[in-house]
């Protein structure tokens, strides 16, 4: 696929994700006597992903024919061995789905404090631009890989570990 097809195919992506967001805010349990209410949280938006299977290249080598010994001990003839490659998947596809930042929050100021925080990780190596690029998306991916969501959306998840979102309080 050409560069800007796949640009504007990323971008019509965050897109339609960003646009399945309700943008009503999460709602707060009971606050308790003793301490005020919390300030309601951030809207919260699902995305949806496939986790790309895991495939692992197999190569074994299959005796088809055992060693001749002469009877004097030594290979009268060397065994044949016939080299077989195969494909086995080591962890199938699969459909996630979790929470991410909706609009109100995932603006350019906040991709670029994302990209300066996966700078400051050894992520992302590219320019602080507010953009969310390939370059961008790539390091994502990475991070949030180390925690075992292989997703180049980012989740809250991920956000809140990077410092990038209040963490809710218990």
């Amino acid at each position: 696929m050409a560069r800007p097809a796949r640009y504007l195919l990323q971008y019509l992506i965050a897109s339609a994700l960003l646009a399945s967001c309700t943008g009503a805010p999460a709602t707060q349990p009971d606050a308790s006597a003793e301490r005020p209410a919390a300030a309601p949280r951030s809207a919260a938006c699902m995305a949806h992903d496939t986790t790309p299977a895991i495939v692992e290249t197999v190569t074994e080598d299959i005796l088809r024919r055992p060693a001749v010994i002469a009877p004097d001990g030594t290979i009268a003839q060397p065994a044949e061995f016939e080299t077989r490659t195969h494909q086995k998947i080591v962890q199938e596809r699969r459909d996630v789905t979790f929470e991410t930042p909706c609009p109100p929050v995932f603006d350019l100021e906040f991709i670029a404090s994302l990209q300066r925080a996966l700078k400051a990780r050894g992520y992302y190596k590219g320019p602080v631009s507010g953009k969310l690029d390939a370059p961008t998306s790539r390091a994502i991916r990475s991070y949030q890989r180390t925690f075992g969501l292989n997703s180049s959306i980012l989740a809250s998840d991920a956000a809140r570990r990077l410092g990038l979102i209040a963490t809710p309080v218990p």
